[in-house]
């Protein structure tokens, strides 16, 4: 004989046995509301549940999954364990797993469906298997495992399996997670929770450590990230890429190079082709706007992710750089048309994917004590093109960029002692970004007469560069990142190719700390016109052939790949 149970009445009877879920009888109105908002995702979830200070009294509320437990109780997803006890370490079997990710599949379906409960079944569960079965969201090559305790891997596929493919709003982009295989039957359920902001990783490298037995608290994490989406969160996946100039992508086959050696991004340079004129009244150069929207589509439509980089702009002395005596810096029409241009930008791409991001502004200049919005407070700047991007509702990352600054004294220091002057703009999704050339008499050495080293490392041309020097440079850097909790990036980097093994050794430590501090980085740049940065020609200058492999390009392909493993030895020293 069969008997219909309602899923939510069943799930409050078998509470004694399971201790884990439960939606109160009294509350079965509210639960069913809450159904009916969980259709699409975005409406929120009603408390069913109200929290006292001993509900529970063995979660401390200094840790880090506090609220969420509290929120997943609250909204009836997760209960204790009897007797103020919630056991936040405590570890979930394959069964409860299952019928957990039925409660879900229930709240997406919006509605309270009846399942059988078979007079031979022999254990709690058995009904919600099946049922769990007929709806896909678990095959039965798993029944043999319902007793056994839930990896943080097949938690993932039975959530996953609750929801519609496009149920989730991608909110991050990653296409890898370093220990999950794209092979592996996980994977692509993992991932799906990485991109939506509801899976963080176990580390800062965001491994996922995916045959480890998920915890109670780490179930409640996952749970309320699934039921609000302002618990999502937001991380920005280093990019691993290289500039390019629409003048140097002359066919389809160069994107193609691009994406075969293992870039993720390209970053679109626009100084040889300016977006707007660089005389009043600074009007905006419509065919290269369409020019850069036709390459940024070509890179979308081959899997990269893109970062517009309009680098040149009205008062620049030079389209490459900015100095502290560019005009732009004293004309305040100049700075209100660079306003005007990413108002525009971002009107055109707003609705793109999180493939795209945004770098305001190439090498900028900071000058400290500059007096309040005037035209030499570069983070008013920047905060007014911040300004104009969000209100048109544009959610896309944008970097900004470390500056040269010049000091009250009229000193002048690297780009990255600016960081030292920042303040973290009051927006999410900014990404901090800043140009490696240091030691700049190395790494642009034979461009101009001023750049003469010869050697990294060195200890006799004056000053002293090793791997510990770059460490002790990057640190302002990295502890702006930490304190600040906001994602570094390289944005430049590279060095005169006829450097040699010198030049390897130094682009393999930036590259090294760019994979141990879990910074991107852009290689500049693709098929550079002035031939000093093409990793595709070799080490002797007067040689411009372009090679199928050279050390420095199989170097920057085992980094962009992140496989450093794979990269090829360099000498210790000449």
């Amino acid at each position: 004989m069969k008997k219909a149970i309602s899923f939510f009445v069943t799930m409050v009877l078998f509470l004694s046995i399971i201790e884990v879920y439960a939606v109160p009888a009294i509350a079965t109105e509210t639960a069913n509301q809450n159904s009916e908002n969980g259709k699409d995702g975005n409406t929120p979830l009603i408390d069913v549940n109200d929290y006292q200070q001993n509900t529970f009294t063995d979660i401390d509320p200094t840790k880090w999954y506090y609220n969420d437990v509290v929120s997943a109780y609250q909204l009836g997803l997760l209960n204790g364990k009897g007797n103020h006890i919630f056991d936040p370490d405590g570890q979930m079997t394959v069964a409860e797993a299952i019928v957990l990710a039925l409660r879900l599949n229930e709240m997406v379906q919006g509605k309270t469906d009846e399942f059988s409960a078979e007079e031979t079944d022999k254990n709690w569960y058995d009904g919600y298997v099946r049922a769990a079965v007929k709806r896909k969201i678990v095959g039965e090559n798993r029944l043999n495992e319902l007793n056994s305790f839930s990896t943080r891997a097949q938690l993932c596929q039975f959530f996953a399996n609750a929801f519609p493919e496009d149920y989730f709003t991608k909110i991050n982009y990653f296409t890898e997670i370093d220990d999950v295989k794209a092979d592996d039957a996980s994977f692509k359920s993992i991932l799906l929770f990485y991109n939506a902001g509801i899976l963080t990783g176990a580390d800062d490298k965001f491994n996922f450590k995916p045959n480890e037995t998920i915890k109670r608290c780490e179930v409640a994490v996952i749970l309320t990230r699934i039921a609000k989406k302002e618990k999502r969160v937001f991380q920005y996946v280093p990019v691993r890429g290289i500039s390019i100039k629409p003048s140097n992508i002359k066919s389809e086959e160069d994107l193609n190079r691009i994406f075969g050696w293992g870039c993720n991004t390209v970053r679109i340079v626009m100084s040889m082709n300016p977006l707007f004129e660089k005389e009043a009244p600074y009007d905006l150069n419509e065919q290269n706007i369409t020019l850069l929207k036709k390459l940024v589509y070509q890179c979308r439509d081959k899997g990269f992710r893109v970062m517009i980089d309009p680098h040149s702009f009205p008062g620049q002395s030079n389209r490459f750089t900015m100095s502290p005596n560019d005009e732009f810096w004293k004309n305040p029409n100049e700075q209100d048309a660079v306003v005007k241009l990413w108002n525009r930008l971002s009107t055109e791409f707003k609705n793109e994917g999180d493939y795209l991001e945004y770098d305001l502004m190439n090498e900028p200049v900071m000058f400290e004590g500059a007096e309040k919005n005037s035209t030499k407070d570069y983070p008013a700047l920047i905060n007014r093109i911040i300004g104009a991007i969000r209100e048109n509702g544009d959610t896309h990352s944008i970097h900004v960029e470390a500056a040269y600054v010049v000091t009250k004294e009229g000193k002048n220091l690297d780009r990255i002692s600016s960081f030292q002057y920042l303040t973290p703009f009051p927006y999410q999704k900014i990404v901090y970004n800043f140009h490696m050339y240091t030691p700049l008499g190395f790494t642009n050495n034979g461009i101009n007469d001023t750049y003469k080293l010869t050697k990294y490392p060195n200890n006799d041309q004056g000053s002293v560069w090793n791997k510990d020097s770059m460490r002790n440079l990057f640190e302002t850097a990295r502890k702006f990142g930490v304190e600040n909790n906001v994602p570094i990036i390289i944005g430049e980097c590279g060095v005169a190719r006829w450097q040699g093994d010198a030049g390897h050794r130094w682009l393999r430590d930036v590259l090294d700390f760019c994979r141990e501090y879990n910074w991107g980085f852009i290689f500049h740049s693709y098929r550079d016109g002035e031939t000093a940065f093409d990793a595709e020609m070799g080490v002797v200058r007067s040689d411009k052939t372009r090679y199928e492999t050279t050390t420095e390009l199989e170097l920057l392909k085992s980094f962009w790949q992140n496989k450093p493993e794979i990269a090829p030895v360099i000498p210790e020293s000449d």
